[in-house]
């Protein structure tokens, strides 16, 4: 009778973790006083994941005729035909479009169920109802996440990772670490984290000092294994996305000073990285709160270290590397600021938090005591409510107002037989990416988004650069000849191009 018991309970926790998630939603669906159908897209960034998508789901991967999402003239993928963010990061919601509804909100309800299921799978990891309700608490009231929740980025699946991820680590330390199972899947699962987000290749950080320290594997074979990993995520991640021309990985890759341009650029973004000025207080908090805990860590190490045994110095130590490691990866090679902060940043502090969370120690909840503490003086939440009116503007405002009038999209259709894939491609002006209606788009169609200079440098220029796509829309009047005016609505005008 105890065993059907215990299994009814189970159950009923499994049940309820697939349901609050969705509850949440509900009721911001309530508030809002609209449905999921009449939900729309507002970021760059969430229109880009769903067309792209939408493009997966029709087109396939590999139809030779879908066009490229890019950059500028040229800046696409060296292979496929997806955009800045690679494939993988769409294939989740490409398996799961392809069986619901497709429509702008179907990407938040698909968010939503990735962390459902990534309640539920940490419940069964941890066998504990009360500490995955604590993970469920403590990820609703981080606002690095609930300001994202609602939206169509990928951020919502990243923190169904980290708390997955958080409670596999977890049982990776526990009392039979060493005859642990679990390790290849925290490996594999890491892998596909990192395709999907590369600066994640610091989640193998744990993997490889457990094989060592605890399992007592040999190096070198360990060492050529991890290796080929990250160097398999390094070209999936390359080779099958496009690059930013105006980021600082393009500039790096046109340098013949490369190690000097990156001390650089690493020593510019620290500064950025204290500089309280830059940013407004919501953004700039997080990257605080991650110091502070590090710090936390490091020095919570520092004291006990002989204390604790083999395994619970390498769980502290093993955090210490991966937020180390996210930190140098950001600082050296990406650009701080521009919310990447809040999206980068806060999903592996969550981790680091909820793990040790999880962590069975006795001292360790005086560090858990210490970092809330941390947390309510630096004044999270508060520093929302300070600046609710431009997060309503950035993160609410748009959602369910009515859609954008410019059908110019309708006249872009996909041709099927394109001897290129430049055929079924648009230049669009970065100035009009929310002019146009995208309710309008046709799967296959390749957008490539131009800077506001380069198009009115193109616009005006007698020479011509290298345009190979068909189509090119823009509200910015046009003289370059290499393109004719097909159609102008509401001061937006379609070119096509006048010659192969």
């Amino acid at each position: 009778m105890k065993i059907n018991e215990k299994k009814k309970e189970k159950y009923l926790f499994s049940l309820l973790f697939l349901i609050i998630p969705f509850a949440f939603l509900g009721v911001y669906l309530l508030i809002a006083q609209q449905s999921p159908s009449q939900y729309q897209l507002v970021f760059n960034d969430e229109i880009d994941y769903w067309i792209e998508t939408s493009s997966f789901i029709k087109r396939g991967l590999f139809d030779q005729s879908a066009g490229y999402f890019g950059y500028s003239w040229n800046s696409h993928a060296s292979l496929l035909y997806f955009g800045a963010h690679g494939f993988f990061s769409l294939l989740p919601y490409a398996i799961l479009g392809s069986v619901i509804p497709w429509f702008q909100g179907s990407i938040v309800v698909i968010n939503t169920l990735f962390i459902s299921i990534s309640l539920l799978g940490a419940y069964h990891l941890i066998g504990s109802a009360k500490k995955t309700f604590l993970a469920l608490i403590l990820l609703f009231t981080f606002y690095p996440f609930y300001l994202y929740y609602h939206t169509g980025m990928t951020e919502t699946m990243i923190y169904a990772g980290s708390l997955f991820l958080a409670a596999l680590f977890f049982t990776l330390f526990d009392k039979a670490a060493e005859k642990n199972e679990k390790l290849p899947l925290f490996f594999w699962i890491v892998v596909l984290y990192s395709v999907i987000r590369m600066s994640n290749i610091v989640f193998f950080i744990p993997a490889f000092l457990i094989e060592i320290v605890l399992l007592k594997r040999n190096v070198l074979p360990l060492f050529i294994k991890y290796a080929l990993a990250v160097a398999f995520i390094l070209f999936v991640s390359l080779a099958f996305s496009a690059s930013y021309p105006w980021g600082f990985l393009s500039q790096l890759a046109q340098s013949n000073a490369k190690i000097n341009l990156m001390a650089v650029h690493g020593f510019e973004n620290l500064k950025i990285f204290f500089d309280l000025q830059r940013g407004h207080v919501f953004e700039i908090l997080p990257r605080l709160v991650y110091l502070t805990w590090l710090a936390c860590l490091i020095i919570y190490l520092f004291i006990n270290r002989k204390r604790l045994d083999r395994t619970k110095n390498l769980f502290f130590l093993s955090q210490i590397f991966i937020l180390t490691g996210l930190l140098l990866i950001n600082l050296m090679f990406y650009d701080i600021g521009s919310f990447r902060d809040l999206r980068v940043f806060s999903p592996v502090l969550f981790f680091s938090v909820l793990s040790t969370l999880f962590f069975q120690d006795t001292s360790v909840k005086k560090l858990i005591v210490f970092g809330i503490l941390i947390f309510v003086f630096l004044g999270l939440n508060v520093s929302v409510y300070k600046e609710r009116n431009f997060i309503y503007e950035l993160f609410y405002e748009g959602r369910f107002s009515p859609k954008a009038s410019n059908s110019i999209l309708k006249l872009v259709q996909y041709t099927p037989d394109a001897k290129t894939r430049w055929e079924n491609t648009v230049y669009l002006d970065l100035r009009n990416y929310g002019t146009v209606n995208w309710e309008n788009y046709e799967p296959g169609i390749g957008i490539m988004v131009v800077g506001a200079e380069e198009m009115d440098l193109f616009s005006s220029a007698e020479t011509r650069p290298p345009a190979q796509a068909k189509y090119l829309i823009t509200a910015k009047p046009f003289n370059n000849k290499t393109y004719e005016l097909v159609h102008t609505e509401k001061g937006v005008s379609l070119y096509q191009k006048t010659s192969p």
